[in-house]
């Protein structure tokens, strides 16, 4: 099951003539558009909302910025970019991911013949075996996955990281992980015995081993005064 969608995008093909006006109604925030056609596709004036307007991306084919720029409804977007072709391939440079608990790592897409990370999405889905409503996992658009941690819960995840083209070629690679916990191997105090004058304080300190563990599953501890310090009332 995905739990983290990839960033929107919305591709309009070399035969696009026009565009409905209420194509894009509900979607407020898209991204990345990319249209293929030459010929700006015929959109209403008022088409794109103003979140697209500022913050999208536009995509058009190599040598036709100007005329997207003077395209009624098109020329209201303000970053169009020359999208130098569809990549041709795919790859990511890991296959597998061991991901410890609160630690994070990160996957590079490579693609040909160009690369533009803008043009990747990525989304991370959890094995069947591990679902769980609260996933442990956030993953960026930049390929960084992190493994949180949630004390309700103790348990490894396993799922896969994908990789996916916006550019139209509809290409997909991706990485398996494993999520687990660093479950303490031991605990200790730096002290066997206290020994105090009455109205005196000390510190007990506990250790916990590794340093780095994040669950004390299976362990259960008491400190008690009766026992861990002795008092001297001379």
């Amino acid at each position: 099951k995905t739990v983290f969608r990839p960033k929107k995008s919305i591709l309009f093909g070399r035969k696009v003539k026009s565009v409905p006006y209420n194509l894009l109604k509900h979607n407020y925030n898209i991204p990345i558009i990319i249209s293929q056609n030459t010929i700006p596709p015929q959109i209403d004036d008022d088409f794109f909302n103003d979140s697209i307007k500022s913050f999208a991306t536009l995509y058009v084919p190599k040598g036709y910025i100007e005329t997207y720029r003077k395209a009624t409804g098109w020329q209201k977007i303000q970053n169009i970019e020359e999208n130098p072709g569809e990549f041709t391939s795919l790859t990511l440079n890991k296959s597998h991911l061991e991901l410890p608990e609160l630690q994070c790592d990160s996957v590079t897409a490579q693609t040909t013949p160009h690369t533009n990370p803008n043009l990747i999405a990525w989304s991370f889905s959890l094995d069947e075996r591990d679902f769980t409503t609260n996933p442990d996992i956030e993953i960026d658009q930049t390929g960084k996955i992190y493994a949180l941690h949630d004390p309700s819960l103790m348990l490894s995840q396993h799922g896969k990281i994908t990789a996916h083209t916006l550019d139209g070629s509809d290409l997909e690679a991706s990485c398996s992980f494993n999520k687990f916990d660093i479950i303490a191997d031991s605990i200790y105090f730096d002290k066997s015995e206290i020994t105090i004058k009455q109205g005196e304080t000390d510190t007990l300190t506990m250790f916990i081993l590794p340093k780095n563990c994040t669950h004390l599953s299976g362990y259960n501890y008491r400190i008690d005064p009766e026992i861990s310090m002795t008092v001297n009332r001379n």
